[in-house]
């Protein structure tokens, strides 16, 4: 089984996602720019909600649009994270991080179990 190109991917200056053939470019890419690759990450209540670029493409079904993105839930115990979705565009990924927020700030007002 082949796999799909590209596998790599950097953002340009409008945060445009860029395929990248030349590994030794997105590595030096993705070293030097740490905060440009942070969608957003904040608390809620003790949990870390975090969206970022990840510069692979983690689309292994090989088929449809890159998955370039992904929100995680940081529960404090690496046992309990809680992968909640990937995304293939900055804008997307944006909206899913507020849209997980929403849901765990009303778990958390509910005392519903997460």
């Amino acid at each position: 089984m082949a796999l799909k190109d590209p596998m790599h991917w950097i953002l340009d200056a409008e945060l445009r996602e860029v395929p990248c053939s030349n590994l030794w470019q997105w590595a030096y890419w993705f070293e030097k720019n740490h905060q440009l690759r942070i969608v957003a990450q904040e608390y809620v209540g003790p949990h870390w909600v975090s969206t970022v670029f990840l510069g692979l493409d983690h689309n292994y079904a090989m088929t449809g649009p890159p998955l370039l993105y992904e929100t995680m839930i940081f529960y404090g115990d690496s046992e309990n994270d809680e992968l909640i979705e990937r995304y293939s565009t900055w804008t997307q990924a944006a909206l899913g991080h507020r849209q997980t927020v929403a849901i765990l700030k009303a778990k958390l007002n509910t005392d519903r179990p997460l």
